[in-house]
Parts: C-alpha cells; structure tokens; sequence
C-alpha cells in the first residue's frame, strides 16, 4: 500500500475486506454504475488487481468514470489532484500486458495458446493503457 492521500487513506484490511466485498454484489447485480465511489475505492481496485479478481475491469472502469464525471470522492478538486487512479491503472495494464508465465510462446507474439486464451490480456492491458493515459491528461488540466 502507498502512503496516505485523500483517496487512498490507510484503511485496516477489514474494511478494504468488506468495501472489496460490497463492490463485488454492486458488480455481480449490476447496480455499481449508479453507485458512487467512496475514499478507500483505489485500494481496493489495486488489491482486486494483484488478485485478478474478476471484477477489476468493471470497477477499473466505474472509477474511471467517476473521475472524469468528478462524482463522489472525485468531486472534490483537491482529492482529484491527488488521485492515483491513472498510475493504478497504468501499473495493473502493465502487469497484464506480459504473457502469463505458463505460455509456451514468446512474449512478443501471443500464438493463441491456452494460457494466454488468444492474447485476450494484452487487448485488455492495452485499453487499460489507454484508459489511463486519458486520466492523466484530465489530471494534468
């Protein structure tokens, strides 16, 4: 975990246990859009990113959405100039763009084998790219 900031405050693990936990029945009954992200919402996207929880794409992309919206945690000017959100993202798209480690090919081509399920994660790792490079030039304005 990174030091403290308005919207990465250090929680204990039971809270980020139960926001992790509430962000995923939002997911699962399709109810996350309308929610509104809360302080602690980063870290709960990193750890679902070094889990490959199967719900961090969809909570990649409701924060992201938020951000730019400026809704919830997001709305205030100064918790946004402080977000992390862009280099989060930036950093799990990174993680995901390498082939797993149980591809028989090379990283440089992706030959659709099973491991890799047709390159799948590196189409993934680059919208997250662009995703995040869209977040940083909204932060910077």
């Amino acid at each position: 975990m990174t030091d403290p900031t308005p919207l990465r405050p250090h929680h204990d693990r039971q809270y980020l246990a139960r926001r992790r936990s509430q962000i995923a029945e939002l997911c699962r009954s399709g109810l996350l859009t309308g929610t509104e992200p809360v302080a602690g919402d980063e870290d709960v996207l990193d750890q679902m990113g070094h889990d490959r929880d199967v719900f961090f794409l969809y909570v990649q992309a409701w924060l992201a959405r938020e951000y730019i919206a400026a809704r919830g945690c997001y709305a205030d000017p100064q918790a946004r100039e402080d977000s992390g959100l862009f280099l989060l993202v930036m950093q799990h798209a990174l993680k995901r763009y390498e082939c797993p480690h149980t591809c028989e090919g090379t990283v440089d081509a992706c030959d659709r084998c099973e491991a890799c399920i047709g390159g799948d994660h590196r189409r993934k790792a680059l919208a997250s790219m662009e995703m995040a490079s869209t977040l940083a030039l909204l932060g910077a304005l």
